[in-house]
């Protein structure tokens, strides 16, 4: 097995430069695996050798037992050792993630915080194919359904063309001790019912299972290599000062596109993107208009030719205001209601006949179930509809002036009058809303 792990160390440069190694060692079989076939190693490749192990405080006694495990391993072993110690649960709760991708998280963030040039993790061919299934009953994309990467960033994973059948046979020829973590004999995790129930069934259907589904691993990977390159040369002939031309990424193949839209999504987000976000966001590429959400307060928007992201500040706060002398006070400045000018561009039919205002005045922002009706068409539209056809950003949307009668809607900023508010050719009293600084 050594040869083996040799051989994938060198076929994916994994040590090339490095001077220092970070191994993740929860005392698994698998990572002690790891841990002992990187002390033997480490002459060859002349690298300084530490242990990170993470202790969650998910599993009380069990997990400190781990830890003394690992730490005495270490010593056994002549390997520097830090336990760090945190609390997943409040972690997952705080961060509004699962326990899973929290404890992926902390893991991460305490490996990497040691500096060290290379960070070594125990997963196998066999972690490889279950993650790949994983993905693949979800939906992916091909680099989905290439799993693990051997390679990312300075995260190497030694064993990846080994199966755990590999490691079991490596541990048992040498009487390595390991621990068991317990949570891994349940099917609480989606990953555990695969591993019990799915992949016996493949391995009685083919006992090469894990070496058939390698070569599939080795091409979808090998696809996803040349999709991203091309992605990344159609990416860069349609940069724009504004994003990216609309136009061009339209012309792209089906697949060039979705690999493009999940590059951009990549970048944005800074995780990989559900294959929902991908279809939505080609979508709207292809429609030459659209905003979607993809994350907290993220947008990928395609309007005026150009795709980009917005990143909106906080939505202004609603208001509803009264005039005083004649002014509405709000908070995104000063409104009047005054005659037209010949120049104005709300047009004469969706003027105001200031006869017809006789009631409370007030200003405020839009509300939910708002709707508007044009003097000039037959039926209502809801606000939010009509701010879909006019493309308005968010901000835009919160902070419109409504010009209410009574509470009855009589003016919408940048429309102009409802229709039982509106101008008649026998309308004598014209007047319409203006922000005071339209006419300083």
């Amino acid at each position: 097995m050594i040869c083996k792990v040799q051989q994938t160390i060198d076929r994916y440069a994994m040590l090339r430069g490095a001077t220092s190694v970070c191994a993740g060692v929860s005392g698994g079989m698998d990572s002690m695996c790891l841990l002992d076939l990187l002390v033997r190693l480490q002459p060859q490749y002349s690298f300084r050798l530490q242990v990170v192990h993470v202790n969650h405080l998910l599993r009380g006694e069990n997990a400190d037992r781990d830890a003394l495990f690992v730490q005495q391993r270490c010593r056994d072993y002549g390997v520097p050792c830090t336990v760090v110690r945190a609390d997943v649960a409040a972690i997952s709760r705080a961060r509004g993630i699962g326990r899973e991708e929290a404890g992926r998280q902390v893991r991460y963030d305490a490996f990497f915080a040691t500096g060290c040039d290379r960070i070594a993790v125990a997963h196998t061919l066999t972690d490889r194919i279950e993650t790949s299934l994983f993905h693949l009953v979800r939906g992916t994309s091909p680099k989905g359904a290439a799993g693990i990467p051997p390679v990312r960033g300075n995260v190497i994973r030694p064993l990846i063309d080994c199966t755990r059948s590999d490691v079991e046979a490596y541990i048992q020829s040498l009487g390595l001790p390991f621990v068991s973590d317990e949570s891994n004999d349940t099917d609480d995790y989606t990953r555990n019912l695969l591993r019990h129930h799915v992949m016996p069934v493949f391995r009685q259907i083919n006992p090469s299972f894990e070496q058939s589904w390698a070569r599939f691993l080795k091409t979808a990977a090998g696809q996803q290599d040349f999709l991203a390159a091309e992605a990344q040369q159609a990416l860069a002939r349609a940069k724009t000062e504004n994003g990216y031309a609309a136009s061009a990424l339209q012309t792209l193949p089906p697949a060039l596109l979705d690999q493009c839209v999940m590059l951009l999504l990549e970048r944005n987000m800074q995780k990989m993107p559900e294959e929902t976000h991908i279809a939505l966001c080609c979508r709207a590429v292809l429609a030459g208009r659209g905003r979607v959400t993809v994350g907290d307060n993220l947008y990928f928007t395609v309007q005026n030719g150009a795709v980009s992201f917005e990143t909106p500040a906080a939505l202004p706060v609603p208001y509803c205001v009264t005039a005083i002398d004649g002014v509405f006070h709000t908070p995104h400045g000063d409104y009047y209601l005054c005659p037209p000018q010949p120049d104005d561009p709300v047009p004469p039919r969706r003027q105001l006949d200031g006869d017809k205002l006789r009631g409370v005045l007030t200003l405020r922002t839009r509300q939910p179930g708002d709707r508007f009706r044009y003097p000039d068409r037959q039926g209502t539209k809801t606000l939010k509809k009509l701010d879909n056809e006019q493309n308005l950003t968010p901000q835009m949307r919160a902070s419109r002036a409504i010009l209410c009668v009574d509470g009855e809607i009589a003016y919408l900023e940048g429309v102009g009058a409802s229709q039982p508010f509106a101008a008649t050719n026998s309308t004598t009293h014209r007047l319409v809303l203006q922000k005071k600084e339209d006419h300083a």
